[in-house]
């Protein structure tokens, strides 16, 4: 089990890093990973920083595809945001179900697909900057990955996707 498996059983989903400290009064500079455009983070939304220390979002603007400017109630000042550099970030399961505008990349953890009567597991994420993979792991413990956009193609309904994989995929096994 991966930590990312064992934080999305714990009912967190890993958004993240923080890069960087930005600008004197504690703004973060966060690597964010998802599954599509990422518009920013609601105000008002409560994220954890490795599981543990809670941080409420006061204001979210995304840089690029990638990255957020993001400023909160508790990191006020350069050294505490220089503090937190390197940090993970995660969001609560119900939390990110209701507030966020976009799907989180290692939200897929935990989730099942269905493909020709077979069902695999969804165990973990290779954030790959052209197309990640999302790794599977089949009834018998074969572990093989699929690109995201093979995925995204199915039918998604709650927790579970339904695709036709293409044959022979699952022999591609990753040790």
């Amino acid at each position: 089990m991966t930590d990312r498996t064992a934080e999305a059983e714990a009912g967190r989903i890993f958004l993240g890093y923080i890069e960087r400290a930005h600008g004197l009064k504690g703004g973060l500079v966060v690597r964010i990973f998802t599954a599509g455009d990422m518009p920013g983070l609601p105000e008002g939304t409560s994220l954890l920083l490795d599981g543990v220390d809670s941080i409420t979002v006061r204001r979210c603007t995304a840089r690029n595809e990638e990255t957020i400017l993001l400023q909160t109630g508790e990191i006020r000042n350069r050294e505490d945001a220089e503090a937190a550099r390197g940090r993970r970030v995660f969001i609560d399961q119900l939390e990110a179900e209701e507030r966020l505008p976009f799907f989180p990349l290692y939200g897929f953890i935990g989730m099942r697909i269905i493909s020709g009567g077979r069902t695999f597991s969804i165990v973990d994420m290779e954030a790959l900057p052209s197309n990640p993979l999302l790794i599977l792991e089949g009834a018998e413990g074969s572990r093989f990955g699929i690109p995201l956009n093979l995925a995204m193609s199915g039918e998604m309904t709650e927790g579970t996707i339904e695709v036709e994989l293409p044959t022979g995929i699952e022999d591609l096994w990753i040790k």
